[in-house]
């Protein structure tokens, strides 16, 4: 499922649903509709990615007798292996960016992105229309069974993914730790109208091969995001 996800950006194909079965048939449906760029661009990181893990792989160990140029090597080449997504994401950004500027774009891109966070303030308890205004009781029956649904969903999926890569990379989690962080994200989060926080299988398996080992990954991420938005960088 986590593979497949990506397949649909893979090729460049627009309003694919998320589930996985109408995912799956309407991707083959759709395959005629693939852009060329897309699929391109996409084949080649695939291909950069997998060539320096393995290069990573089969970097040998240090020997006490080599010489000063053998490790200045073995150092560049153990770096460009272990930033291989980093180098790949700047890669594809420089080609999608040269087509940009001679005016010609075959590949699929985000577009401009509005600068500026929303404000910090209480949620709304209640939204205003054109015709109603539409309070906190009619909110809460609207949503109904989703109120308990959503949260116990997201709870299962952050639980989920953190024991499946706990289990890979030989530590353990404590849900009841889980739980708090996902409540506390979740409840500063509705102070700025974010969406709601959950595990994410795609993010945490890139994380996973980057080598990230601590929450500090989270911490510059945030940063360089919070430094696009705001800042324009």
């Amino acid at each position: 499922t986590i593979g497949f996800n990506q397949v649909k950006t893979l090729l460049g194909l627009q309003h694919i649903p998320k589930q996985f079965i109408l995912q799956l048939y309407y991707t083959f449906c759709r395959i005629s509709e693939t852009r060329a760029g897309d699929a391109i661009l996409g084949v080649c990181c695939v291909i950069v990615l997998m060539v320096l893990q393995q290069v990573k792989k089969g970097i040998p160990r240090t020997h006490p007798m080599e010489t000063l140029p053998v490790r200045i090597s073995r150092y560049i080449i153990w770096t460009t292996a272990t930033a291989r997504n980093a180098l790949v994401v700047l890669f594809a950004g420089l080609v999608a960016y040269s087509f940009q500027v001679t005016g010609s774009q075959p590949f699929s891109l985000t577009g401009t992105i509005p600068q500026g966070l929303p404000l910090f303030q209480p949620p709304l308890f209640s939204i205003i229309t054109p015709n109603q205004t539409i309070g906190f009781k009619e909110m809460v029956q609207a949503i109904g069974p989703g109120l308990a649904v959503v949260p116990l969903m997201g709870l299962l999926e952050t639980v989920a993914i953190a024991k499946a890569f706990a289990s890979q990379n030989n530590y353990r989690i404590d849900s009841n730790q889980e739980l708090l962080a996902m409540g506390f994200t979740n409840l500063l989060g509705s102070f700025v109208s974010s969406y709601p926080v959950t595990g994410s299988f795609g993010r945490t398996a890139v994380n996973a091969q980057t080598g990230v080992c601590t929450p500090a990954g989270g911490l510059i991420t945030g940063r360089k995001k919070n430094n696009a938005i705001v800042g324009g960088e």
